[in-house]
């Protein structure tokens, strides 16, 4: 878990890091303030082609505005505890990425008793996904509207879908 200066600080120092993985392991409280908020240094990360990310929606809306990446090819993001449908910057990020937001031919939809998912895959190239979003909890009406929203939002971002 990365919650200090010197730790980002040594990430951006890791030139030929292609895929990275963080996993913030523990909830934000009720009231939405972090005891322990986090300190963000700016971040490049120029050969990073997959980024996974687990926890609180809240930790990866500040990081993103603080890092730097090439088009990635993969993204998986697992939110935890999700109290709205708001995270511009991810979705900023889904559709400004190229490799993400091209042309995509497949979606899956999968809604269960612990969770949603969105999941695109791209139209050429191996059956291997390029975008896996997914809410962990929720009733099922969270969940379809959770789903509901993020593809609308790449729709209205003009993201272009082959069959799906």
């Amino acid at each position: 878990m990365i919650r200090d200066e010197i730790a980002v600080r040594q990430l951006s120092l890791m030139h030929q890091l292609q895929s990275l993985t963080m996993d913030f392991d523990f909830l934000i409280p009720e009231d939405g303030v972090d005891p322990h908020p986090l300190i963000m240094t700016r971040v490049t990360l120029l050969n990073l082609r997959s980024f996974a990310f687990q926890g609180e929606s809240a930790y990866l809306e500040a990081l993103l505005p603080q890092t730097t990446t090439p088009p990635l090819k993969k993204l998986h993001i697992g939110l935890y505890n999700q109290r709205t449908l708001s995270v511009p910057h991810l979705l900023q990020l889904v559709v400004t990425t190229e490799n993400l937001a091209g042309r995509l031919s497949n979606a899956v939809l999968r809604f269960t008793d612990w969770g949603a998912w969105v999941v695109l895959y791209p139209n050429m190239g191996p059956s291997m996904y390029s975008l896996c979003l997914q809410v962990h909890g929720g009733h099922l009406d969270w969940q379809v509207a959770f789903a509901a929203h993020v593809l609308d939002v790449l729709r209205q971002r003009g993201i272009q879908s082959g069959e799906c």
